[in-house]
Protein backbone atom coordinates (compact mmCIF):
# COMPACT_ATOMS: atom_id res chain seq x y z
CA UNK A 1 0.00 0.00 0.00
CA UNK A 2 2.82 2.36 0.92
CA UNK A 3 4.56 1.74 -2.45
CA UNK A 4 1.38 2.69 -4.35
CA UNK A 5 1.18 5.93 -2.41
CA UNK A 6 4.87 6.71 -3.06
CA UNK A 7 4.49 5.90 -6.77
CA UNK A 8 1.48 8.21 -7.00
CA UNK A 9 3.45 10.96 -5.31
CA UNK A 10 6.35 10.55 -7.78
CA UNK A 11 3.96 10.66 -10.75
CA UNK A 12 2.33 13.83 -9.42
CA UNK A 13 5.74 15.45 -8.89
CA UNK A 14 6.79 14.62 -12.45
CA UNK A 15 3.54 16.00 -13.87
CA UNK A 16 3.96 19.17 -11.82
CA UNK A 17 7.56 19.59 -13.06
CA UNK A 18 6.45 19.13 -16.69
CA UNK A 19 3.66 21.67 -16.26
CA UNK A 20 6.09 24.15 -14.71
CA UNK A 21 8.60 23.63 -17.53
CA UNK A 22 5.85 24.10 -20.11
CA UNK A 23 4.66 27.32 -18.51
CA UNK A 24 8.22 28.70 -18.45
CA UNK A 25 8.84 27.91 -22.11
CA UNK A 26 5.48 29.32 -23.16
CA UNK A 27 6.45 32.72 -21.72
CA UNK A 28 9.13 33.14 -24.38
CA UNK A 29 8.36 35.49 -27.22
CA UNK A 30 8.25 33.96 -30.71
CA UNK A 31 11.56 35.66 -31.51
CA UNK A 32 13.15 34.14 -28.38
CA UNK A 33 11.87 30.70 -29.38
CA UNK A 34 13.40 31.03 -32.86
CA UNK A 35 16.69 32.24 -31.36
CA UNK A 36 16.70 29.26 -29.00
CA UNK A 37 16.11 26.86 -31.91
CA UNK A 38 18.93 28.35 -34.00
CA UNK A 39 21.35 28.46 -31.07
CA UNK A 40 20.56 24.77 -30.51
CA UNK A 41 21.53 24.13 -34.13
CA UNK A 42 17.95 23.40 -35.17
CA UNK A 43 15.98 24.89 -38.01
CA UNK A 44 12.86 26.99 -37.53
CA UNK A 45 9.56 27.13 -39.37
CA UNK A 46 7.68 30.30 -38.51
CA UNK A 47 3.99 30.72 -39.37
CA UNK A 48 2.63 34.24 -39.07
CA UNK A 49 -1.13 33.77 -39.04
CA UNK A 50 -3.52 36.14 -40.77
CA UNK A 51 -6.54 35.44 -38.58
CA UNK A 52 -8.53 34.32 -41.64
CA UNK A 53 -9.60 30.98 -43.12
CA UNK A 54 -6.42 30.99 -45.22
CA UNK A 55 -4.53 29.99 -42.06
CA UNK A 56 -6.18 26.56 -42.27
CA UNK A 57 -4.22 25.57 -45.38
CA UNK A 58 -0.93 26.54 -43.78
CA UNK A 59 -1.75 24.80 -40.50
CA UNK A 60 -2.80 21.56 -42.21
CA UNK A 61 0.44 21.47 -44.21
CA UNK A 62 2.42 22.06 -41.02
CA UNK A 63 0.71 19.00 -39.53
CA UNK A 64 2.09 17.00 -42.47
CA UNK A 65 5.54 18.55 -42.08
CA UNK A 66 5.97 18.05 -38.32
CA UNK A 67 6.69 14.27 -38.40
CA UNK A 68 9.15 14.72 -41.28
CA UNK A 69 11.26 17.15 -39.24
CA UNK A 70 12.35 14.39 -36.85
CA UNK A 71 13.38 16.94 -34.20
CA UNK A 72 15.71 18.85 -36.54
CA UNK A 73 13.54 21.98 -36.48
CA UNK A 74 10.84 23.59 -34.42
CA UNK A 75 7.58 25.19 -35.52
CA UNK A 76 6.64 28.60 -34.13
CA UNK A 77 3.12 29.90 -34.78
CA UNK A 78 2.53 33.59 -34.14
CA UNK A 79 0.63 36.66 -35.32
CA UNK A 80 1.55 39.79 -37.27
CA UNK A 81 2.46 41.69 -34.09
CA UNK A 82 5.49 39.43 -33.54
CA UNK A 83 7.64 41.41 -35.97
CA UNK A 84 8.35 38.60 -38.44
CA UNK A 85 6.07 40.05 -41.12
CA UNK A 86 6.84 43.22 -43.00
CA UNK A 87 4.12 45.73 -43.85
CA UNK A 88 3.91 44.69 -47.49
CA UNK A 89 3.75 40.94 -46.72
CA UNK A 90 0.53 39.17 -47.51
CA UNK A 91 -0.53 36.98 -44.61
CA UNK A 92 -0.38 34.14 -43.77
CA UNK A 93 3.39 34.06 -44.02
CA UNK A 94 5.61 31.00 -43.67
CA UNK A 95 9.34 31.49 -43.09
CA UNK A 96 11.73 28.54 -43.12
CA UNK A 97 15.20 28.95 -41.60
CA UNK A 98 17.97 26.34 -41.56
CA UNK A 99 19.99 25.42 -38.46
CA UNK A 100 22.28 28.42 -39.03
CA UNK A 101 19.42 30.92 -39.32
CA UNK A 102 19.70 31.24 -43.10
CA UNK A 103 16.48 31.77 -45.03
CA UNK A 104 15.59 28.66 -47.03
CA UNK A 105 12.10 29.61 -48.16
CA UNK A 106 9.45 32.26 -47.64
CA UNK A 107 5.79 31.86 -48.61
CA UNK A 108 3.32 34.74 -48.48
CA UNK A 109 -0.39 34.25 -49.01
CA UNK A 110 -0.12 30.78 -50.58
CA UNK A 111 2.06 27.68 -50.41
CA UNK A 112 4.04 25.66 -52.93
CA UNK A 113 4.12 22.23 -51.27
CA UNK A 114 6.96 20.98 -53.46
CA UNK A 115 9.23 23.87 -52.44
CA UNK A 116 8.14 23.51 -48.82
CA UNK A 117 8.98 19.80 -48.67
CA UNK A 118 12.27 20.48 -50.47
CA UNK A 119 13.19 23.00 -47.74
CA UNK A 120 12.18 20.49 -45.04
CA UNK A 121 14.38 17.87 -46.71
CA UNK A 122 17.31 20.31 -46.62
CA UNK A 123 16.80 20.87 -42.90
CA UNK A 124 16.54 17.16 -42.12
CA UNK A 125 19.52 16.15 -44.26
CA UNK A 126 21.80 18.93 -42.93
CA UNK A 127 24.85 17.41 -41.24
CA UNK A 128 28.13 18.46 -39.63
Amino acid sequence: MKKNWQMSLVILAVLFALALLNSLSSKQTPREKVTQLISGHRGAIILVKSGTVKDGEFLSVLKEVRPRLKGTAGIVVTNAKSGFAEEEDELPLLIILDAHGNLLQRFTGSLDKEKLFDAVHKIVSHTH
